[in-house]
């Protein structure tokens, strides 16, 4: 499988699953949505998964952003908790974010109640953008308008 100048996937073995990155992102949502409507279902309220090392950002407005915390970030199907390796937990209930999105390809961030919050992780396996995929989900958008524009 290779991507051409053009912006489609092309093969020598056949014909590729999917024509764009446009497409195969949107089957990847519509994949997440199935699997994330499942997990509500057969486990409701258990953890989906769970990324660290993190640090929490917060910012309002034109304030630069302060670092609150250090310590672990999961995803659960109502809210994303905070586990600091010091003080007390922070829940973001998810249908209290709002514009959620990834900056710089790394950094997950995401309003709640006007107030700015940032997460970064320390390792480049962990996917800002799965973070904004499942947290979207959940908050109950479709495919086509999580969708980045390819």
């Amino acid at each position: 499988m290779r991507y051409d100048e053009l912006g489609f996937f092309a093969s020598s073995s056949g014909q590729p699953p999917f024509e764009t990155l446009r497409d195969w992102n949107l089957w990847q949502i519509g994949e997440l949505q199935a699997r994330l409507g499942e997990l509500r279902k057969k486990r409701p309220g258990e953890r989906i998964f769970i990324d660290g090392p993190a640090r929490l950002f917060r910012g309002y407005r034109g304030r630069p952003l302060q670092q609150l915390r250090f310590g672990s970030f999961a995803l659960y199907p109502e809210r994303a908790v905070f586990y600091p390796l010091r003080g007390g937990e922070i829940a973001f209930d998810i249908g209290e974010t709002s514009a959620i999105n990834v900056v710089s390809g790394e950094r997950l961030e995401m309003y709640v109640e006007g107030t700015l919050f940032r997460v970064t992780f320390r390792s480049p396996r962990v996917s800002a953008y799965k973070w904004m995929l499942a947290m979207n989900v959940l908050r109950g958008l479709k495919p086509e308008d999580i969708s980045f524009q390819a």
